[in-house]
């Protein structure tokens, strides 16, 4: 509305309003400007509540895929025989479930069904526990073939880097048993010298024969593992007096009594002949190492890796130098020798895998040098404790087919996918 003046310069009132074009304008302009930002609005409201509910369902999955692989397989066979609401196939030999009972023959196949995510959506969660996805062996290719598959290629393992190890669980040692190498061969002659004036021709006498020992050694105190390592220097003569140092000794609980859990033993060695006294070798390394490694707990099992830090394609840069490692448990030993024209696996250092033993308690040794039959990687394992399953745990809304999202990995079959 507006005022104006009449003739006698008088105000009055103007009671006219806006027109019926003026508002239709304003309201069209507020739809144009409007609209698309509630359009807008509503999109990411739908996008939101699509996000958030993804995240639920794979939350959810990886939840199950935990819980899944927490349990061996007879507990998630007994679950089902619990627990209304899970399931569990293939049924037992008699055609049922029974506590206890297990019919042992992969894929496995775990229900839950009306499992509650955060946003109080009700799930089912399908999981798939197969072997075969390692082990199809294609018609008419061997071992060998490229197109082969066996579980063998599943049981590949990295060996570990020494900044990952974690040292409060585990014994690392690495520099400790080269700490006195580079006076060692001097010491000796001094310790069995005469008299100082021979120490130098005793020195250069015993290059060719002296013998480094690195002793490790597992065993029980009290309810603790003690892991120890010695070295001890030698003539090469029995009658000669040796140089013996404790250079790593520690205690650890057991992380998993009767698997591969540790404490584990990692030796990350260097020869003798390639230690440095500033940038120079050492005037007088040793040419004949060996290595002991004895597991004298019982009812545990630990690995024991042993990992070359020198050379690339041979065991030594230098080469002369080699190597006895003898490997022993409560139930087994075994020894195996390199010599310079041994070849280290590639640089990706990975393992394969050999049945020594059948026993659940031994030592198991790894390496990144080939065995003595000329095998690649890992000396020593149990293919019934390294036998790898496929787990895949697909989330449906409850009493749907329609899966939402689906979540994969493996397991080895040691506490996880044993009976």
């Amino acid at each position: 509305m507006g005022k104006k003046l009449d003739s006698n310069n008088c105000i009055i009132n103007n009671n006219e309003g806006f027109s019926i074009v003026e508002v239709l304008v304003a309201v069209a302009i507020l739809a144009i400007v409007f609209v698309p930002l509630l359009k807008n609005f509503t999109t990411a409201s739908v996008i939101n509540n699509k996000a958030q509910k993804l995240q639920n369902v794979t939350s959810l999955a990886e939840g199950v895929m935990e819980d899944v692989k927490g349990k061996s397989i007879q507990e998630l066979h007994d679950l089902a025989v619990a627990d209304a609401k899970v399931s569990f196939s293939p049924l037992d030999d008699d055609g049922a479930l029974t506590k206890g009972k297990l019919n042992n023959v992969p894929p496995f196949v775990i229900t839950y069904e009306d499992v509650t995510a955060t946003q109080g959506i009700r799930y089912d969660a399908k999981v798939t526990i197969d072997k075969e996805k390692y082990s199809n062996a294609k018609i008419g290719l061997s071992v060998g073939d490229e197109g082969y598959s066996d579980i063998s290629d599943a049981n590949i393992n990295m060996l570990p880097n020494i900044n990952k190890v974690d040292s409060h669980n585990h014994a690392v040692i690495s520099w400790e048993v080269n700490q006195y190498d580079n006076k060692a061969m001097e010491n000796l002659a001094a310790e069995n010298s005469p008299d100082e004036a021979s120490v130098s021709a005793l020195t250069s006498s015993y290059a060719a024969n002296a013998i480094k020992e690195i002793n490790i050694e597992i065993k029980d105190d009290s309810s603790l593992t003690k892991i120890t390592c010695e070295v001890e220097y030698k003539t090469g003569n029995s009658s000669d007096k040796t140089l013996k140092y404790l250079v790593y000794n520690g205690y650890f609980e057991d992380q998993l009594s009767s698997s591969l859990g540790g404490p584990n033993v990692y030796l990350f060695y260097t020869l003798s002949e390639n230690v440095k006294d500033g940038t120079n070798p050492i005037a007088y390394p040793f040419k004949n190492e060996k290595i002991n490694i004895r597991d004298n707990t019982t009812g545990k099992r630990h690995s024991v890796y042993f990992i070359m830090q020198d050379g690339v394609d041979k065991l030594s840069t230098l080469g002369g130098s080699k190597v006895t490692i003898d490997v022993s448990g409560v139930d087994f030993t075994d020894s195996v020798s390199y010599n310079s024209s041994s070849v280290i696996e590639n640089s990706n250092k990975k393992l394969a895998t050999r049945t020594v033993s059948s026993k659940p308690y031994d030592v198991v040794f790894c390496s990144n040098l080939l065995d003595k039959n000329s095998e690649k990687g890992k000396l020593y394992d149990s293919s019934s404790k390294t036998r790898i399953y496929y787990v895949t745990v697909d989330i449906m809304e409850h009493g749907s087919t329609d899966v939402i999202e689906t979540l994969t990995s493996t397991m080895q079959a040691g506490k996880e996918a044993d009976k």
